[in-house]
């Protein structure tokens, strides 16, 4: 019988032989890849490397996910976004090319997330209504309003019961108020509203101090503008995204007194009751919940208005009740 380490000897030489056997091509190249100390991919390089080579395996679902932590790392690395691009088509994952688009539009590389949106709606026709939408954002975001109208009312055509009609039909009527007066002819509303699209960009971009300073600019430069009500309303929401809950206060009030005639004024009463309702204080919340069905009582939010007066009311009874016990 032979002894355990003559055995092992004989069968490493049985390997070594084994794989030198093997023809140059065939036989497993290691991945040009450095590894930290902790065991780890040691760089960003190297990830993409390895992703890539997961790629040429034919290992899509290992690939997808380095790819997509890559993408979060660093959305900006061409390489990254070619590669991320390359398996979801490989895998059939088109919704996930509009996600990719939106966060391109974040990045404000909007060429690049137009590129992404036209790709997916050519990949899937079931992306065409929600592919087509993002692409009207984006020439609304740089005033290409022509284009805007164009698409969304395509849109409207191709997929009369879609998700994205109301708002398409939206968006057609807001140029219509903005770019025309009465009658029907343009007016000199683009600029102003070129500034106000711009804003909202900065909103969707997060970048909030520029959308409040665009608004306020546009307000400054067109104080007789119909978008004067809207600008105060954004700005009011863009305060409230950066927590400052007084600020956007003061500017849903400064719209319901200072805009009689604005379609706007019912909204932004009940986001003053709502901001109460939030911060706790249900008291006040209740007060301006009354304030809106005393002076809006036709509009169409009355309804869940009531309902969230009877709800706070219920909520104080009760806390009374345990008080008192």
């Amino acid at each position: 019988m032979l002894k355990r380490s003559t055995f092992l000897l004989l069968c490493f030489l049985m390997i070594v032989v084994a794989r030198a056997a093997q023809p140059e091509n065939h036989r497993r190249q290691p991945l040009p890849i450095s590894f930290s100390q902790e065991g780890g991919i040691s760089s960003a390089d190297g990830q993409l490397q390895l992703a890539h080579r997961l790629e040429k395996m034919g290992r899509f679902e290992a690939a997808l996910q380095m790819y997509r932590r890559l993408f979060k790392e660093d959305p900006r690395d061409r390489g990254v976004l070619e590669g991320l691009e390359r398996v979801l088509i490989q895998l059939k994952r088109y919704e996930e090319l509009v996600s990719i688009g939106d966060s391109l539009v974040i990045q404000d590389r909007l060429d690049k997330a137009r590129e992404i949106y036209e790709r997916a709606k050519d990949l899937d026709p079931k992306l065409i209504p929600v592919a087509s939408f993002r692409l009207a954002e984006l020439y609304y975001f740089q005033g290409n309003f022509q284009q805007v109208k164009a698409l969304c009312e395509r849109l409207i055509k191709g997929s009369p019961q879609g998700d994205y009609v109301n708002d398409a039909l939206g968006m057609i009527l807001f140029l219509q108020e903005n770019l025309s007066d009465a009658r029907g002819r343009e007016t000199d509303g683009r600029t102003a509203l070129k500034a106000f699209a711009k804003a909202e960009l900065f909103r969707r971009q997060r970048r909030y101090n520029d959308a409040l300073a665009q608004l306020e600019g546009l307000m400054k430069d067109f104080p007789n503008s119909e978008l004067v009500d809207d600008a105060l309303f954004l700005m009011a929401e863009v305060e409230e995204e950066m927590g400052n809950y007084q600020d956007a206060l003061n500017n849903y009030r400064r719209l319901i007194s200072n805009h009689s005639s604005s379609p706007l004024r019912p909204e932004s009463q009940k986001r003053i009751g709502e901001a109460y309702e939030k911060s706790g204080d249900l008291h006040n919340a209740i007060q301006e919940y009354r304030a809106f069905l005393l002076h809006f009582p036709e509009s169409i939010l009355a309804g869940e208005v009531r309902r969230r007066v009877q709800r706070l009311r219920d909520k104080l009874n009760g806390e009374k009740l345990i008080k008192g016990r």
